[in-house]
């Protein structure tokens, strides 16, 4: 189907575990297992592909910064194209955010050759092979308001059986739980565009005060160079590709926050609550833990002797103004 390659990423806000495990995948790169119909490229080849003019080495490969990893989710955005050389199908790979880490992009595949159709067969391999907690591939929402991204979700739901197809949502229903609708994949609208281009750019441009690590984090060098020519005239959401660029990339890495987002909503508090809670409940220990190191003793609190000492404290005397003597 096709080749598989996994190099290191800018390790500059990776955790030392992930830069373990970033130095392990250069010195022996990630094994798909037999059944996916992937091979994985030998250091020479994926250099030898790199070195080609245009990026052109990296088209119709799987790029991989990030294998499976258990206990997380996965959503895969799919924009697609027709295959005829024109424009480009995308399939990136969303590692969805938990407290510690961001969105993420741990994988891409790009294509201006694959029809639509059979594009729907390398979206299910690489779905399977991010499967989630949830014991379930990855959630794939297949971009269907424009182009022929349609025929591959009819062959991804019909022939193939893909088990996790994202439910198109209504986005201004008051009452969350009638938000979903009967229909499958993404729709972009004329609605929808704006919200999915603005969330980006906020994703990109933030970096968590609680955490400092961003909203969302991009890996592949043909998103970042798309992102170079998205230009807008006025305002962020007006955004679009400067003539004779492209901007597929763009638009599925727009797709997979939103979508990513959305799974992160499901749970009773987002992960930013969650980040403030525990960054100041950690504040309060460390304070706690501050007050611990030094023991109380009569220097260092503001009680009286008397209460120290559990006698009646004269002070509290209503005589003793009028009787100091009392004292």
């Amino acid at each position: 189907m096709a080749d598989f390659i996994s190099f290191p990423r800018d390790d500059s806000l990776l955790s030392l575990n992930q830069q373990a495990l970033q130095l392990a995948l250069a010195d022996a790169p990630y094994r798909v297992a037999p059944g996916y119909g992937m091979r994985s490229l030998k250091p020479a080849e994926w250099r030898a592909h790199l070195a080609e003019p245009d990026d052109a080495g990296l088209f119709d490969r799987l790029l991989v910064w990030e294998p499976p990893r258990k206990g997380f989710l996965y959503v895969i955005p799919v924009d697609v194209s027709n295959g005829i050389g024109l424009d480009r199908s995308v399939i990136d790979v969303i590692r969805v955010a938990t407290i510690r880490e961001p969105h993420e992009q741990v994988a891409q595949f790009v294509t201006d050759q694959v029809d639509p159709s059979d594009l729907a067969f390398v979206v299910d391999a690489i779905g399977r092979l991010y499967k989630g907690r949830d014991d379930l591939p990855a959630e794939v929402a297949v971009e269907c308001g424009q182009g022929p991204g349609m025929t591959t979700q009819d062959i991804l739901f019909k022939r193939i059986g893909y088990p996790n197809l994202y439910i198109w949502q209504v986005l201004d229903n008051r009452d969350l739980s009638k938000s979903y609708t009967t229909k499958l994949g993404w729709w972009t609208t004329r609605q929808s565009r704006p919200i999915i281009i603005q969330e980006l750019y906020h994703a990109l441009k933030t970096v968590d005060p609680h955490s400092n690590v961003p909203d969302f984090r991009l890996n592949s060098p043909l998103t970042i160079s798309e992102l170079r020519t998205f230009i807008s005239p006025g305002p962020v959401w007006m955004a679009e590709a400067a003539e004779g660029a492209f901007d597929d990339c763009v638009m599925s890495a727009a797709i997979g926050n939103f979508v990513a987002g959305r799974k992160e909503q499901s749970y009773r508090e987002t992960i930013h609550e969650t980040r403030r809670r525990l960054s100041e409940e950690s504040a309060r220990l460390d304070a706690r833990r501050q007050q611990d190191k030094h023991p109380i003793t009569p220097q260092t609190t503001d009680i009286t002797y008397a209460e120290l000492m559990g006698q009646p404290d004269l002070y509290d005397s209503p005589d003793w103004e009028t009787n100091p003597h009392m004292l």
